[in-house]
Formats: C-alpha cells, structure tokens, sequence
C-alpha cells in the first residue's frame, strides 16, 4: 500500500484551475477518443485543428500510459490567469527539468518530434501546447473556465464555511487527516510526501478526468487535478436542444434548469450564466415558485438543484422527442442535510428572499380573463398549476427508453476509488483502483 501526504496541507490549501494544465489534460483525449465520450463533440469539433498541428506532436507529450509531464501540472500564478501567462511561466523552467519530466513518460527514448538537446526538447515542446492551443482549445475555453470557475466558487464556500478538511474531503472522501496532514492511500506503489508549508496544496478542477492525477516525482509541485462538478452544463450547447420546454419557461431558464446536474449556489449559476447575481437570483425564484428547483442551506448558502417535477417534465419532453435526458442529480449535499421543497417552495436563506419569493408568486397570478403571456420575461408563465399541467400532458406520451442525446452521457465509474496514478493500462476500460 502506499500514500501522497502532504505535511501541513490543512494551513496552506487552494482549489484553482490552469488553462495550462487542461490543456495538458487534454492530450488523454487526443491519445484515448473511445475512453472519452463526454468529450466527443470536442474532439470531432478539433480533428481539423489537430491535423494542422500534427497528431504525433500533440501525442509526443503523453504516453500510452497516459503520464502527463509534471512541469505541466502547475499551480496557476493567479486566480485569473491566461494561457499566454501560464505559457510564459513555463517556459522559465529550467530545460533539463523539461527533459527529465517528459522522459519518466519517454524512459526508452523521447519521441523525434522533441528533439534531441534539452534546449530542443523545451523549445519544442512550448511550440506545440501555443499551437495546439490555438487550433483546439482557445474557442472552447471560455465555455471550460466557466464551469471550472464555479465548481472553484463551491469550493471557495466550502473552505469558508466548514473549513479546509471538509473541504478537502469534498474532493476525495478517503482522504485522511492526521493532524496537519493530509494524507491519500494508494492501492498500487506510490510513496511520495511534499511540505507544502511555503507552496501550496493545490487542488486543480478539470473536465477531463474522472480521478485524480497526482504528480510522478518528488519534485514537482504538488497538484492534485480532481473532476469538477457540473460537467453537465457541457452537454447542452443551446436550450434548443429542448424546444419543448422552451416554449413554455423561456430559453434562458430553459437553460438553467439543464445545467443544475449537480446543486450550486446562485453566485456560481450566474457566473456559468454570465449573467449578475440578481438577475440569476431572478430566474431561480421564479423557477422555484413553479416548483422546479429545490433548495437546502449550505452553510450560509443556499444551494438550488432541479426537483423532481422538473426531472420528470425534462424526462417527458425526451420521451416525445424533444429534448436530452438529464443526468441523475445528487439528491443530498452531505449527511444529515436532505434537500428541502420536494415540489413545493424551497426553504430560503434569508427573510428577504421568502418576501421576495412571495412577490413573485403574486406577480405569477394573472389578471382575471387575460391570457397569460408566453416567454421567459413574464413571471405570469412560471405557475405551478401550469409546470404541473405540462407535465401532466407530457406523461401521456407514449413511454419509450431512455437514451442519452446531445453528447449527453451518464457515467457510472464506482465512487468507491477514485485515487490512483494510472486510471487504466493500454487498451483497458476506463475503471478506478479502489483505495484502502
């Protein structure tokens, strides 16, 4: 058995994501397509872009074993950083430890498309992550950083209102802690512990694993990527994808209700949204007024997710063709604190919010022999006797399976292992290593 410890990881902690390291993270689907099916719509959308950059030399910087080089799994230099930044920082590393980290992937030879002299092998290598950058990450980045932002937002909550461990186990639940220590058990062979008291443990979210990856030697910084939460938000790339339901809530909270596979906080919604807090905070009254959105206290937070009405009228609308299935949605945040609302209207965080609530249910109500209007700027539409009598409707459809459309997919890896450094061997299903 073995262990990642990191010595006083609880005082010097932070979650930040890297254009950089996604990038890198990137190459594992560029070496494994059929590994990665989430991402389909990525990689065929990027085949042009990787052909002008030429496969081999993006697959030059990872193995089959998927390594990815430890100089480019770094901490970001601020929370707002830039690929040109990271770029640039990286390029500073020394270039033997360019050449020492790529040939722990490389042990027989690096390939030819890096080279030969240290000084080669560093040129190079920054000349194919600008290139491949350009050709097939830069227009998609700003969709990525979105989600990765708000999954750093939940964490960020998290970190302030119940502390670095519960944080911490946020990320990985088989985490244990010994005093200042935070510790990871390994089931294969792996003994590595950093002091992280100057440099920081650095939890890094990314769209592209679904386990860890942690660094191959003592030397590198010590950065943990972990699966950021709301995935989700990626399948759907317009509320077209349901034109049912956006006939009747409008396509903005069409839109929202889609991306809440997973609870967030209004702060996070609206930055996925690109939209200001109020304006989100808008939305999700009206939602939860019409019985779609459930609500649970996060500590000073509250946490909106879809409810099961909502489920069931997104589950309808598929089954009459109009629309993707959502994924199963965690039906509680942590023990003890189940969701609250159940179909009804969620328990609020503050007495302002509930007279809010209520103003827009009084608005909801329509004038006597006046037609509702249709359309996401009417608060007259989000009535429950209306989301209900839609669902109504659509249940009558004719039952048929359920299948996974729009580049949506449900993954079913066990959450009982999520931590190893290799997450499959050549030519292996995607699985995880269960921990001790």
């Amino acid at each position: 058995m073995g262990e990642l410890r990191a010595v006083n990881g609880l005082t010097n902690v932070r979650f930040a994501p890297n254009p950089l390291s996604e990038l890198a993270l990137s190459t594992m689907i560029v070496r494994y397509p059929e590994r990665h099916p989430f991402h389909e719509a990525w990689y065929r959308d990027t085949a042009e872009g990787r052909a002008s950059v030429g496969e081999d030399r993006v697959l030059s910087l990872i193995n089959e074993r998927k390594d990815v080089p430890d100089v480019l799994l770094r901490p970001a230099g601020v929370r707002a950083t830039t690929f040109a930044e990271e770029l640039r920082r990286v390029g500073e590393v020394p270039a033997a430890r360019w050449r020492e980290d790529l040939e722990y992937g490389w042990p027989d030879g690096l390939p030819t498309e890096l080279g030969r002299s240290d000084d080669d092998v560093r040129r190079r290598a920054l000349e194919i992550l600008d290139e491949y950058w350009d050709a097939c990450m830069a227009r998609w980045w700003k969709g990525f950083k979105t989600v990765l932002d708000a999954d750093v937002t939940f964490r960020a909550h998290e970190l302030a209102t119940l502390g670095p461990a519960a944080a911490i186990k946020g990320v990985e639940e088989k985490t244990v802690i010994e005093g200042r220590d935070v510790v990871l058990p390994f089931r294969g062979e792996y003994e590595h512990a950093w002091d992280v008291s100057r440099t920081p443990l650095t939890f890094l979210p990314t769209l592209v694993k679904w386990n860890h990856n942690v660094p191959n030697r003592d030397v590198a910084d010590l950065v943990i990527s972990y699966r950021a939460r709301g995935r989700g938000r990626l399948s759907f790339s317009e509320p077209d994808a349901a034109p049912g339901l956006t006939g009747v809530l409008g396509a903005t909270r069409t839109r929202l209700l889609l991306s809440l596979d997973e609870p967030a906080s209004s702060t996070a919604i609206a930055l996925f949204m690109g939209v200001t807090t109020s304006a989100a905070n808008q939305h999700l009254r009206a939602l939860a007024a019409a019985g779609l959105l459930d609500a649970a206290r996060f500590g000073r937070y509250v946490l909106y997710s879809r409810s099961t009405i909502a489920d069931e009228l997104i589950g309808a609308s598929r089954r009459r063709g109009l629309g993707p299935t959502p994924s199963a949605r965690v039906p509680d945040l942590r023990p003890g604190r189940p969701l609250v609302g159940g179909g009804q209207r969620p328990q609020l965080a503050h007495e302002e919010d509930r007279q809010a609530a209520q103003r827009d249910e009084r608005a909801a109500q329509p004038d006597r022999g006046v037609p509702a209007p249709v359309g996401e700027d009417h608060a007259r539409q989000e009535r429950p006797e209306r989301a209900q009598h839609a669902v109504d409707e659509a249940a009558r459809a004719e039952e048929a399976p359920l299948e996974p459309v729009g580049g949506h997919v449900r993954e079913v890896a066990d959450d009982a292992g999520v931590v190893r450094r290799h997450e499959d061997h050549p030519g292996g299903e995607e699985r995880p290593d269960d921990l001790r």
